[in-house]
């Protein structure tokens, strides 16, 4: 090692380590990290850290194992092969001191990952580390490993190594295949160091079979666990090359499945095979897969499954989740198509999955991987037969009925609960959720990609408005492409579709909102024909004519006004010559008495919608003279409607959006002047604050300022004069 001068004393050190865990100024802990960063750098180092791994205070020994790791990293090639042995020596004894006295695992543990450090840079130094260890573990003294000659019938008796130095051996392991997977093995400098990991397969096996016996499990099962966790990963780099070690460790899988039930190594097993079912699934055979499936089947699952559907959030219940549904993705044309019955135990869990209590995402953690399963399920019966080829697969009636059964278990998780329980949520409560409601939707549009399917789902739920919003988001979905899709129906099928539904089903209103958002899309999916829309227009008319009044259903009343005035826009012809013509007339009278409510969003929708109409202008002559011809009739009747409203009847809110008629009234229309003075002076105005004077003045005001935004604070003045507030007019 280095033997100059010292710059660094070890009492100065130890006492900025110790330093560190003093309440101190944050810059004071900044300055003296800066200080030991600069001591890791330095040549004394080396010889410093050795003198702290001897010293009592274990911040102080963790701290000495620390900057050994450093100096390998950073210095590894400045060591010779003389000082590489010496320090190996040192590592080994440090260790096996810090067993015998250390009443914690910190420093331990550090050590274990000092001595996986220093083999990923001397391999070829430490070619045996594994039984070199489980040697020096026994004696409880170094050996040099060149001279050690260990037969490997002697090393495979390993009932009289202590559980204590087994767990020793475990951790130097797990940290060895832990950097050596971050490693690139095929790098020049690390040339070697994937054969000598490899060689030390068997070993490592037979240990792990030994700790997972059933005298050492309860001690060392669940470091056991984690360092065959930590091979399998590494082995998903090496599977092509060498299955001789994939199936030494092949051959102990059946012994973790059998740890499933033990309840000390449930989360240790658990997490390994939900690792593998993942991201290793080549690992597991059919003897393996039909373990895991009598697992699944078994009394102890059905606890499991028992608690979880019942509200229990605890870690492990949401790990066994977790481990089914990885099966059953892994599993999942199996399930989907076997006769075996364990299949429709285990898929009756995963369906039931989606019915564990709690609000999904926010205490219900496991609902959005059932929903991502369920998804997928449904994607693989899409691509094993079409949805009028049911009968032509035997198992296909049956899947199809648990998909809907997950859809019915799945939209009575997503309603939004009472406005007292979000309030207590907060921003990432809130976005869960939503997100999970997202999820329902992506699982129905796996599941229904064409509108027969559609159909069928609301003849399931035909109660059921949330059924009815999916359904229309599903939808809505290939209304924004323009290029064949499974969701991008031809314009026949959703007409024909949205006309089926009567005033009878629930939220109609959904149902038009969606033909709004198709008529819009109209323009990036081709020209509609006439029929499209004239068909669409009549439908919405028959769900106005239903009503009892125009505000028994406000969502209703305020999209098909809505509709009018999209349609207003892609096909005036429509509306103005749409067959008979008292369907028209109905739909004006229709938006006037609505303009006349108190319901604000359908009053706002028609106050829009009257504004587009007055201002209509089009290319097409008969079209131009059509809108003026019937603005002859409505004019005086939209003037009255406006005027009761601006003589006190509407609310402060709603005058912004009444102002945009008059506006358009007074600009187009020469006869607009005649038709404000008569709804003011008719016997409905509301107000008797207001003089003959004062409207005469208030309608010269308005066609003055021809439809400026000046004419909304002339508005405002009225209402406030109409409601009784002081004001007085000036010329």
């Amino acid at each position: 090692m280095e033997s100059s001068a010292l710059a660094w004393s070890l009492d100065r050190v130890e006492a900025l380590i110790l330093s560190l865990y003093e309440s101190k100024a944050p810059d004071k802990i900044a300055t003296d990290q800066t200080l030991l960063a600069n001591f890791q750098c330095s040549p004394q180092a080396w010889i410093l850290a050795r003198e702290l791994l001897q010293r009592p205070d274990e911040k102080v020994r963790f701290f000495g194992a620390l900057t050994i790791i450093i100096k390998l990293n950073r210095e590894s090639t400045s060591l010779s092969e003389e000082n590489a042995k010496e320090l190996l020596m040192n590592l080994t004894e440090w260790y096996l001191y810090s067993f015998g006295t250390s009443n914690s695992s910190l420093v331990p543990r550090k050590l274990a990952s000092a001595l996986a450090t220093y083999f990923v840079y001397f391999h070829h130094l430490w070619p045996n580390f594994v039984r070199h260890l489980v040697v020096c573990l026994l004696s409880n003294q170094y050996y040099d490993p060149s001279r050690l000659n260990i037969p490997d019938e002697t090393f495979t008796r390993l009932e009289n190594v202590q559980t204590n130095s087994l767990r020793a051996v475990l951790w130097v392991i797990t940290s060895v295949l832990e950097d050596v997977t971050k490693i690139d093995l095929n790098a020049v400098d690390n040339f070697g160091l994937y054969d000598t990991v490899v060689s030390q397969a068997p070993d490592v096996a037979n240990i792990v079979a030994e700790c997972l016996t059933h005298r050492r499990l309860s001690a060392i099962g669940d470091n056991a666990l984690k360092c065959l966790q930590a091979w399998l990963i590494f082995a998903q780099k090496i599977a092509s090359h060498d299955s001789q070690v994939v199936a030494l460790f092949r051959e102990l899988l059946p012994t973790v499945i059998a740890l499933l039930p033990v309840d000390s190594q449930f989360e240790s097993s658990a997490e390994l095979l939900t690792e593998v079912l993942c991201g290793y699934p080549s690992l597991l055979t059919s003897q393996h897969l039909n373990l895991l499936a009598d697992v699944f089947v078994s009394p102890w699952s059905d606890q499991w499954y028992t608690r979880l559907v019942q509200g229990d959030g605890s870690f492990d219940t949401a790990q066994f989740g977790h481990l089914i549904l990885s099966f059953g993705e892994e599993r999942l044309q199996w399930l989907m198509k076997s006769e075996d019955p364990r299949c429709q135990i285990i898929l009756s869990k995963l369906c039931g999955l989606l019915t564990a209590k709690g609000l999904p995402a926010v205490e219900d953690k496991i609902f959005v991987p059932a929903i991502e399963f369920w998804s997928t399920f449904t994607e693989t019966i899409s691509d094993n037969f079409s949805p009028n080829d049911i009968a032509a697969a035997p198992w296909a009636e049956q899947a199809v009925r648990l998909v809907l059964e997950a859809i019915s278990n799945a939209w009575q998780k997503i309603a939004y609960p009472s406005t007292e329980e979000i309030s207590g949520w907060d921003q990432s409560d809130r976005a869960n959720f939503s997100d999970a409601r997202k999820d329902v939707i992506d699982l129905l549009q796996s599941t229904y990609s064409v509108i027969a399917m559609l159909m069928d789902v609301e003849s399931h739920f035909s109660e059921n408005a949330e059924v009815a919003e999916l359904s229309c988001t599903i939808l809505r979905c290939g209304f924004a492409e323009s290029e064949a899709g499974p969701f991008v129906l031809d314009m026949d099928t959703v007409t024909g579709y949205l006309t089926r539904h009567s005033g009878q089903v629930p939220r109609p209103g959904l149902f038009v909102a969606t033909a709004c958002s198709f008529v819009s899309s109209i323009h990036a999916r081709g020209s509609a024909p006439e029929g499209v829309f004239a068909a669409l227009f009549r439908w919405v008319i028959e769900l106005l004519q239903a009503l009892p009044e125009p505000e028994h259903d406000p969502e209703l009343s305020q999209n098909c006004i809505e509709f009018a005035s999209r349609l207003l826009i892609k096909s005036p012809k429509t509306l103005l010559a749409i067959q008979p013509p008292a369907t028209a007339e109905l739909f004006f009278l229709f938006s006037l008495q609505v303009l006349d409510g108190n319901e604000p969003l359908p009053k706002g929708a028609s106050a829009e919608f009257w504004s587009n109409f007055i201002a209509l202008k089009h290319g097409e002559q008969d079209i131009q003279d059509a809108a003026k011809q019937a603005m002859e009739t409505l004019g005086p009747l939209v003037a009255l409607s406006i005027a009761r409203n601006v003589g006190g009847h509407a609310s402060r809110s709603e005058l912004e959006r009444l102002s945009e008629p008059i506006k358009k009234l007074v600009h187009r229309y020469p006869m607009a002047r005649q038709w404000l003075e008569a709804g003011l002076s008719h016997h409905s105005f509301p107000s008797d604050k207001i003089t003959p004077e004062q409207k005469s003045l208030f309608v010269k005001k308005l066609v003055s300022l021809r439809g400026s935004r000046a004419t909304n604070q002339v508005v405002r003045d009225f209402w406030l004069s109409a409601r009784g507030s002081s004001f007085a007019y000036a010329s």
